[in-house]
């Protein structure tokens, strides 16, 4: 959960291995790198075959990672919160869920919630590139999601 949000962030399990992030952690310094468990350096060596330094370095990847989701998280519902503000008082975000999906959960008019998917490739094109008809892609997705089809912006 992120605190300076006025919606919770939930983040389960973090996409594979990006490339960016695995670079980032090989050349992070050594005192970056996370401690590990008796366990842990157990497991390093039976079942993966690496050094304590190589899944040290693996461990960072994925904190990062799920770090970048977080972040990809918040970027996320700030930008529904705004299309949320549009329509007035009665709706707020209540949490945006990371994992195998987006998901937004919206507390709209008449206690009603409403939940919503919305697809990866579409998260990445409105907070990579942000292109107009991508937000209003987005914000279809969100007037439809909390019943609000009469406002749907037509292409």
């Amino acid at each position: 959960m992120a605190a300076e949000n006025s919606f919770e962030i939930y983040i389960r399990g973090v996409p594979g291995d990006r490339e960016d992030e695995r670079r980032r952690a090989d050349q992070a310094p050594q005192s970056e790198l996370p401690p590990l468990s008796g366990e842990e350096k157990k497991v390093a060596k039976k079942l993966f075959d690496r050094t304590e330094e190589q899944y040290q370095r693996s461990k960072l990847a994925l904190d990062y990672a799920g770090q970048r989701s977080k972040e990809r998280a918040a970027m996320l519902g700030r930008r529904v919160q705004e299309i949320l503000g549009e329509l007035g008082p009665g709706y707020r975000l209540v949490a945006v869920a990371g994992g195998d999906r987006w998901a937004l959960k919206i507390q709209a008019e008449h206690d009603r919630t409403a939940s919503i998917t919305v697809p990866f490739e579409l998260v990445d094109d409105v907070l990579d590139f942000g292109a107009s008809q991508d937000v209003d892609r987005l914000k279809n997705l969100v007037l439809f999601g909390v019943g609000r089809q009469e406002l749907i912006l037509k292409h």
